[in-house]
């Protein structure tokens, strides 16, 4: 039949057609059937509002980009993802210790840059399968960890240490990696430390 499409409509409707959904509290939105059939769901940009409570009962869910909207919770309660493989929950408003999501071992794709993740930076080292990790813009601390000093892993930790350290600029992050710069981070502890007023 053509032009005409066919939906299939045992399908989560969230995968079908997000944009439904567009400038509502997710929790609203249609999730009827997507607990079992979730797998992949792209609702980036779609001025979205609510917690990430709402996707803690997809088990089946793999691929979730949600970037650009304006979700809040911890990200503790994302623990219950335990086969997700690429999450992009970037620009959001997500609070949360970076250990907790360091407990979604199976993660090889993280972008939840521009959001308000706490913790040290050590606790990545259990993301054993991870290739891309963006945690620019949050308020990590702590020494760089070595497994991402190698450059198999794409990663960008900047935006973290001069903003948490309140106002001091050219602070030396520490690193297992030696001196230079990883994850767009600058690790030379030879730079002088200039503090504001």
């Amino acid at each position: 039949m053509e032009g005409n499409e066919e939906v299939d409509t045992t399908l989560c409707p969230m995968y079908v057609e997000p944009s439904n959904c567009y400038g509502k509290d997710v929790s609203s939105c249609n999730w009827a059937g997507c607990t079992e059939s979730a797998i992949a769901i792209d609702m980036s940009y779609q001025s979205l509002t609510g917690t990430l409570a709402t996707f803690i009962s997809l088990k089946n869910l793999k691929y979730l980009d949600a970037e650009g909207n304006s979700f809040t919770g911890d990200v503790a309660g994302l623990k219950a993802l335990t086969g997700i493989v690429e999450l992009n929950l970037g620009s959001n408003q997500i609070t949360g210790s970076i250990t907790d999501l360091a407990a979604l071992t199976t993660l090889e794709s993280v972008n939840m840059e521009s959001n308000q993740i706490t913790g040290d930076v050590k606790a990545l080292a259990a993301l054993t399968n991870i290739k891309t990790l963006d945690l620019s813009g949050n308020k990590l601390t702590g020494a760089i960890p070595k497994f991402l000093c190698d450059g198999h892993i794409s990663c960008d930790l900047s935006g973290n240490y001069g903003d948490f350290l309140n106002g001091k600029i050219g602070v030396c992050v520490p690193d297992e990696c030696g001196n230079g710069s990883v994850c767009n981070v600058e690790t030379s502890c030879n730079t002088p430390v200039v503090v504001d007023g």
